[in-house]
């Protein structure tokens, strides 16, 4: 407060108030939007579509669960050749669960991901187990009021039932974060099954679907190819779960047609089964792992230094050999 000053003359007056600081921003927090085994803080459903934040897998298996187990997509095959029984675990990509929020946290958090909002837009018990654009596009708008997210990832919409859905949801994610100017979206590559494989054709796709402006596209970054990892398939464990769900892992060549029933028939046949199950590598579109890399540099190096050339945790071998 300014003295009272008595008689005339000049005054000076020392100003001892401190500069205001300066606030770190933080960087690199995605918003994963896809579904949930549950989506539950004390009451059913009381996460559905309500952006929570998590710090860990740990955590994120205490609110939304664990992954949607495999009920006929994977098998073990015992084969006789000349230098013994080989045994190697297989997975049928054309019935692999449609989900794969649990599994892209996974290698989020692996790959020196933080804290993160998550965005149950349903569970697994959901009609028909498909992914449904509409969802999606719901979870999008519920995370457009979270201020600190600042990239946007979508683990399940690989799966969507056509590379059109795919990509408009791309494009309402792309045209939020060009409206509010905080965040940034994480894609992959569509996979169309018309192509079978033509890796060419689904780049091809990419270009023709998002063809905005430069002012909206410079909003996002696209990575590709997807990428083999060691990441485990969850499936029901004798013992644990019913024998009926557990049935649907079929063995070829040994002593029983399922796990369940090979567990007592030879014990160690069962053993090199569930060593050739958890040595399958599991397809996964790399995503969200590269947003876990954006805030392993961020937080190592800063944000002036490009997330390339970082190995990624986790991962195999990349899906294709690109040359060109």
């Amino acid at each position: 407060m300014a003295s009272a000053n008595q008689t005339p003359g000049i005054y000076i007056e020392e100003n001892f108030k401190l500069p205001a600081s300066i606030e770190s921003v933080k960087t690199a927090i995605p918003a994963f939007i896809g579904y949930t085994e549950k989506a539950q803080e004390k009451e059913v459903d009381d996460l559905l579509n309500k952006p929570w934040k998590v710090d860990s897998l740990l955590q994120y298996e205490q609110y939304f669960g664990f992954p949607d187990p495999e009920r006929n997509s994977l098998s073990v095959t015992f084969t006789s050749t000349a230098a013994g029984v080989k045994v190697k675990g297989n997975v049928d990509e054309k019935k692999r669960s449609r989900y794969l929020m649990y599994y892209s946290l996974q290698m989020y958090f692996d790959n020196g991901g933080g804290p993160c909002w998550i965005t149950s837009v349903g569970n697994y018990t959901r009609v028909g187990s498909e992914i449904i654009a509409p969802d999606l596009l719901n979870g999008l708008e519920a995370v457009a009021g979270i201020n600190e997210v600042t990239l946007l990832v979508f683990p399940d919409a690989v799966n969507l039932s056509s590379g059109r859905d795919y990509y408009s949801v791309y494009e309402a994610a792309l045209q939020q974060c060009e409206s509010l100017c905080n965040r940034f979206t994480v894609l992959d590559v569509y996979h169309d099954p018309v192509s079978a494989g033509q890796w060419e054709a689904d780049i091809q796709m990419l270009r023709n679907s998002l063809n905005g402006t430069a002012d909206i596209l410079k909003y996002g970054a696209a990575y590709f190819p997807w990428i083999f990892t060691s990441v485990n398939f969850n499936y029901k464990v004798a013992g644990d779960q019913s024998k009926d769900n557990e049935a649907t892992i079929i063995i070829l060549g040994g002593d029983a047609g399922n796990l369940a029933d090979l567990k007592s028939a030879n014990i160690a046949q069962y053993q090199q089964a569930k060593n050739a199950l958890s040595g399958i590598e599991m397809l996964l579109p790399v995503s969200s792992a590269i947003a876990g890399i954006y805030k392993n540099v961020d937080n190592s190096r800063g944000v002036w230094k490009a997330p390339a050339n970082i190995n990624i945790v986790n991962a195999v071998c990349p899906e294709y050999i690109i040359r060109k």
